[in-house]
């Protein structure tokens, strides 16, 4: 007995092993492998497009999509070198030929049955005459035997009439109440004006205590720290994402050659941080615009943790959020 549950505590921990394993594999995978990714765009008289590509552990997962004058818009997705959106396609068009045999079938099966009811049609019977024509007569034989009774309920129905005494007596109830009415409303105009005045002022010192709160959280030392941590980490975080490598070439021009020559001092400015591979051509003798440019770049997961708990350590976010409680 004893060695049974030690063989099964064994496989337990196997299994265990081995799915703690495969989870720090996964974790490893994910920090550690880059996530890669290129963009191209050409531009000229024959071809205007362009395409971008995400890929992941070596290219086993991959997404695409790319832009052609003439093709249009296409995507890609693929998963272990397998196209994902062909497979959904196929699956679609094998479940629409599927619909449509079952449709098919069934409008055959429907046509039979309709043949056959209508071979057992039989000649229907007469309607039986309706009540409603002996009620009718009943009615009417009814009044003709007692023609007086209309006019008996007539005359025997009470008819409520005011007399000029109880009219003239609503009518000064009702001016009476008017008057008093108006009366409430005038001796309560002061009343109102004093509590709006009261409730104005209030609102005024509510919205002036409101602009020094957030005037001493926003000079707070808590929150300026938080700021340049962010700003510092985010600057990190933009050049780890740019991309490494650039390529290609753009020509351009303008109908004015002066502007072509404002553009190219622009352009100049910028010199020493542009790509030694990226060719800028000006044409000072016609209007174009042409490009071919290539980028690829890569993005690394433990540099993305590593820059979200320097920010989160740096900025103190425990301190900004008691800061901002005790403000408000």
């Amino acid at each position: 007995m004893l060695h049974i549950i030690l063989g099964l505590l064994k496989i337990i921990g196997i299994l265990l092993g081995t799915l703690l394993g495969l989870i720090l594999l996964a974790v490893v995978l994910v920090l550690c492998v880059p996530v890669r990714y290129r963009v191209s765009f050409c531009k000229n008289d024959a071809k205007l497009g362009g395409a971008a590509a995400v890929s992941w552990l070596f290219h086993l997962i991959r997404v695409k999509v790319s832009y052609d004058k003439d093709k249009g818009m296409e995507q890609e997705v693929c998963l272990f070198g397998i196209s994902v959106l062909k497979l959904l396609e196929k699956r679609k068009k094998k479940h629409t030929r599927t619909a449509g045999k079952r449709k098919d079938r069934k409008n055959t099966g429907e046509e039979k049955v309709s043949g056959g009811k209508e071979r057992s049609v039989q000649p229907a019977k007469p309607e039986p005459i309706g009540e409603t024509e002996h009620e009718a007569a009943h009615a009417a034989k009814q009044k003709a035997e007692n023609p007086g009774a209309p006019l008996q309920a007539a005359q025997e129905s009470p008819v409520l009439h005011n007399t000029l005494r109880e009219k003239a007596k609503r009518l000064i109830l009702n001016a009476v109440h008017a008057v008093c009415s108006m009366l409430r409303r005038i001796i309560t105009i002061p009343k109102r004006i004093i509590r709006a005045i009261s409730d104005f002022w209030l609102t005024v010192r509510d919205i002036c205590g409101k602009i020094r709160q957030w005037r001493s959280f926003l000079n707070s030392p808590e929150l300026r720290a938080g700021l340049r941590a962010v700003l510092r980490n985010g600057r990190k975080l933009l050049r780890h994402i740019l991309p490494k490598h650039i390529r290609g070439s753009v020509h351009f021009g303008f109908d004015d050659p002066a502007f072509t020559g404002q553009a190219l001092a622009v352009i100049s400015l910028a010199y020493p941080v542009l790509p030694r591979k990226l060719a800028v051509i000006p044409d000072f003798e016609k209007q174009i615009l042409e490009a071919d440019v290539s980028a690829r770049g890569r993005v690394y997961g433990i540099v993305l943790v590593k820059l979200a708990v320097q920010t989160y350590l740096q900025s103190r976010i425990k301190d900004i959020i008691k800061q901002y409680k005790e403000a408000f």
